[in-house]
C-alpha cells in the first residue's frame, strides 16, 4: 500500500499527544534519548488513533525526566550561544520558539540546519531524526524542542588524516566493511562508541578518504542504499540508526541552503558520521544478503504489527521503510521491517558473551552457603547481596568471579538448574526480538535494576536466562 493512500487519523490527535511531550527533557538518566515524540509521529503516520497515541504516552513517560523550569526559561541573545551546552536546553528551546513565532518555521529551519548538520551524529543521530519527525508533524513547539535537543548536544566529529589518494564511494564502503570488527569498543552507548571510534587508526585512515558525490542529496541516497543492505544482512541496532538518519536527512534536505564548498563540507561530515557509526556497530563481517522470505508481508501487515507494540525503534524503522519504499520501491525495505519485527531464522544469532550464573534451589540457604564455602570455596558476592532478601537469590562466586551460583530457597527444591547467559546491552535487544519472534516460545522479561533478564525454556523444560548488565539503548 502506498503511504499516500493509507488512512491517517486527524492531525489534532497527534498534536494533542505532542503537547503532552513538551515538558520532558531530551534525555533521561543522563544518557538515553527521549524517543517519545519521534515514536508518536511515526505511529500516527502508520495509522495510530488517539487512543493508541495516548497508550504510547502512558508507556513511555514514566521513565522520562520532567523539566518544570521550561516555562520560566529566558531566550538567548543568539541561539548559537547554546551549541554544545548540555545545560542550555531550556534556554535554547525558548530562543527557538521565539524565533519560530517571529520569523516562521521555514526560515528558522533554513537558518539552523547547516550549522547543526556539522554534528549530524549527535546523540546517535537522534537530533537529526527528531527534527525530521518534528517538521513532518507540523507541531511548532516540537520543532523548537527537536532543534534545541540537537543543538545542546552539538559536538562535531574530528577530521581524520589527509589521504594520499581518495577513493570512489563504492571502494571506500568496501574498504570500511572489510575492516568491520577490527575496532571493538567497551562502551554501552552508541554515541560513546562512535566517539571512541574516532581515536582508532581505521577512522584516522578512512575518515577523509572517500570522494565527494555530486551533491549531499546524492551521497544521502547512496549511503541509504548501502545501509539498507547492511541492516538486512545483520539486523544491527547501530546500523538501524544510520539507516533512519538517512531518511531524516532526505526529508530535511530541501531546507539546506549550501554553496558548492559548503555542500562538500557537509558530505565530509556525513562520511565521518557514517564511518564512526559503522565502526561502533560491532558488526564483525557482513554476511551475504539473505534470501527474502517468500512471500514478504505487505505494508498493512507490517504497519499493524508495529502498532501492536511500543518499541520506539521498531516504530521508527517500519515508518522509515514504509515511506521510503513508497518513493522508490525496493523489497529490502519490507525485509528490513520484517527482520526488526519478527527476526529471521536465517539470521546469525546475536553473540553470547559468557556463562553468567546458574540457578540452584536449596532447602536452607544459610546451610547451603556454608556447604558451598567449605566444599567448593564459593563465597557470597558482596556486590549482589542486595538481591538476597525477600526471596531473591544469594549469589556465590569463586575467587576470580568467573563461576557464580544463584541460590534460591525453596521448601521443596526441584533438581535441575536455570542457566544464565550474559550478553551486551546491544545484543540483549537483539535477543529479545529474536526470542519473541520464535514460534511457541514463552518469554518473560524482568528488570532487576542492575541488570535486565529474559527467561524461557527449551522444548524439554530446561530453563534459560539471557541477562545483561546496564541499560539497553
Amino acid at each position: 500500500m502506498n503511504p499516500s493512500t493509507a488512512p491517517t487519523p486527524p492531525l489534532s490527535a497527534l498534536h494533542q499527544a505532542l503537547d503532552a511531550c513538551q515538558t520532558y527533557a531530551p534525555t533521561y538518566d543522563g544518557l538515553y534519548s527521549n524517543h517519545l515524540p519521534m515514536a508518536l509521529h511515526a505511529a500516527w503516520q502508520l495509522g495510530a488513533d488517539a487512543q493508541r497515541l495516548q497508550a504510547q504516552l502512558a508507556h513511555d513517560t514514566p521513565e522520562l525526566q520532567p523539566l518544570p523550569e521550561l516555562s520560566a526559561a529566558q531566550p538567548l541573545d543568539d541561539w548559537r550561544e547554546g551549541l554544545g551546552q548540555a545545560q542550555a536546553y531550556a534556554a535554547l528551546r525558548a530562543s527557538l520558539q521565539q524565533k519560530i513565532a517571529q520569523e516562521g518555521p521555514d526560515a528558522v529551519l533554513r537558518q539552523c540546519l547547516v550549522p547543526l548538520l556539522g554534528s549530524a551524529h549527535s546523540t546517535a543521530f537522534h537530533g537529526l531524526i527528531r527534527t525530521a519527525h518534528a517538521w513532518e508533524s507540523a507541531h511548532l513547539g516540537e520543532l523548537a524542542s527537536a532543534l534545541a535537543a540537537w543543538a545542546c548536544d552539538w559536538a562535531p566529529l574530528p577530521q581524520g588524516q589527509t589521504p594520499q589518494q581518495s577513493m570512489p564511494l563504492q571502494a571506500w564502503w568496501a574498504a570500511v566493511c572489510a575492516e568491520l570488527g577490527e575496532f571493538q569498543a567497551e562502551q554501552n552507548m552508541i554515541q560513546t562508541r562512535m566517539e571512541a571510534a574516532t581515536q582508532a587508526p581505521l577512522y584516522q585512515g578512512l575518515a577523509e578518504a572517500a570522494q565527494a558525490q555530486g551533491s549531499l542529496a546524492q551521497l544521502c541516497q547512496a549511503l541509504q542504499g548501502r545501509s539498507l543492505t547492511l541492516y538486512v544482512q545483520t539486523g544491527n541496532f547501530t546500523v538501524l540508526h544510520l539507516l533512519t538518519a538517512t531518511r531524516a536527512l532526505r526529508v530535511l534536505l530541501p531546507w539546506v541552503e549550501a554553496s558548492a564548498a559548503l555542500d562538500a563540507h557537509l558530505q565530509a561530515v556525513w562520511l565521518r558520521s557514517a564511518l564512526a557509526a559503522l565502526m561502533a556497530s560491532g558488526v564483525a563481517r557482513a554476511r551475504p544478503l539473505p534470501e527474502a522470505p517468500s512471500p514478504l508481508p505487505d505494508w498493512p501487515v507490517l504497519r499493524a504489527a508495529a502498532l501492536a507494540q511500543y518499541d520506539e525503534h521498531t516504530l521508527k524503522l517500519v515508518h522509515c521503510g514504509w515511506q521510503e519504499d513508497a518513493r522508490q520501491s525496493d523489497p529490502r525495505w519490507r525485509q528490513a521491517a520484517a527482520l526488526r519485527l519478527w527476526g529471521e531464522a536465517r539470521c546469525a544469532p546475536p553473540p553470547l558473551d559468557d556463562l553468567d550464573h546458574i540457578h540452584v534451589q536449596v532447602r536452607d540457604r544459610a546451610q547451603a552457603e556454608r556447604w558451598y564455602a567449605q566444599a567448593l570455596g564459593l563465597t557470597a558476592d558482596a556486590q549482589l547481596l542486595h538481591w538476597a532478601p525477600n526471596g531473591g537469590p544469594l549469589t556465590l562466586r569463586n575467587a576470580s568471579g568467573q563461576i557464580k551460583l544463584a541460590l534460591f530457597e525453596h521448601a521443596a527444591p526441584t533438581p535441575g538448574a536455570t542457566v544464565a547467559l550474559r550478553v551486551s546491552p546491544t545484543a540483549y535487544a537483539q535477543w529479545r526480538a529474536r526470542l519473541q519472534a520464535t514460534p511457541g516460545l514463552a518469554v518473560e522479561e524482568e528488570d532487576h535494576g542492575l541488570s535486565q533478564s529474559l527467561y524461557f525454556q527449551d522444548p524439554d523444560g530446561n530453563a534459560y536466562e539471557i541477562t545483561c548488565y546496564g541499560r539497553t539503548a
